[in-house]
């Protein structure tokens, strides 16, 4: 009395169709072993919508992990002072900080030490 197993068993529809051969083939058997085998497959299909319903709580868990870390590393910028604000108050204030950061990007170069050579030419003829 073997079944032969044709669909991959990954799927609620798949365990229902074998639950069906199964219970078919086991319609010549007798009360008690059809019972017990009725049981295991009851238990099979309750344990599987329970890792169903953990694998589906543990996507959720790990989509609010994503968003809580995608929050995290972006750079939270202060606007203005601990005070009450409007809407216009905090646009012109982006703009104004906007502004000075563009000024102070090409501030913020190093000169090299020494001298340039037109300042060297210079120095060598006065001298």
């Amino acid at each position: 009395m073997r079944v032969k197993v044709e669909e991959d068993l990954t799927n609620s529809e798949a365990l229902t169709l074998m639950r069906v051969k199964v219970e078919e083939d086991l319609a010549s058997v007798g009360t008690s072993s059809t019972q017990r085998l009725q049981k295991i497959i009851k238990g099979f299909q309750s344990t599987l919508a329970h890792c169903a319903v953990l694998s589906a709580e543990n996507r959720w868990l790990m989509e609010q992990n994503n968003e809580k870390t995608a929050r995290a590393s972006v750079r939270s910028t202060v606007v203005g002072g601990p005070k009450v604000m409007t809407y216009n108050d905090i646009v012109e204030r982006q703009k104004f900080r906007e502004t000075v950061e563009r000024r102070n990007s090409g501030a913020t170069k190093r000169r090299t030490g020494g001298r340039k050579p037109a300042e060297s030419n210079a120095a060598e003829q006065a001298g």
